[in-house]
C-alpha cells in the first residue's frame, strides 16, 4: 500500500520554496478560464507558506486577513496593493514579453510606435 501525504501539508511544505511559490502564482494568473476565487486561494496558500519565514505569527494572520482588500481594489490600486502584499512574503510582480512575440522579436505591429 502507498504512503500518502495529505494534500494541503504537502502543497504548504512545496510553497516554502519562492522560485515555487511564484511559479504556483503564475500559473495562477496565466489560466484562460480562471475560477473567481482560484487567486484568493492560491494567494492564501503563498501567503500560509512565506509569511512564517518573515513574520511573526500575529503579523501573518494580518497579513492574510489583508488579502480580501487587496483583492476588492480596483485599477491601478489594485496591482500596486498586490505587488506591496506580495513584497513582504519576498515576491514581487513583473512583466515579462508574450511567448508570440519572442517567437519573432524583429516584428513590429503596425501600431507600434516606433522611437527615434
Amino acid at each position: 500500500m502507498l504512503n500518502s501525504l495529505p494534500y494541503q501539508p504537502f502543497l504548504i511544505s512545496r510553497l516554502q520554496d519562492l522560485t515555487y511559490a511564484a511559479g504556483y502564482i503564475e500559473t495562477c494568473l496565466l489560466e484562460t478560464s480562471p475560477e473567481p476565487e482560484l487567486l484568493k486561494l492560491v494567494l492564501s496558500d503563498v501567503s500560509q507558506a512565506l509569511a512564517p519565514q518573515t513574520m511573526t505569527p500575529e503579523e501573518a494572520k494580518q497579513h492574510l486577513a489583508q488579502l480580501d482588500e487587496v483583492l476588492s481594489k480596483t485599477g491601478q490600486e489594485a496591482i500596486y496593493s498586490l505587488g506591496f502584499w506580495l513584497k513582504s512574503l519576498g515576491l514581487k510582480l513583473s512583466v515579462n514579453v508574450d511567448q508570440l512575440d519572442q517567437l519573432n522579436p524583429n516584428k513590429l505591429d503596425s501600431e507600434t510606435p516606433v522611437l527615434q
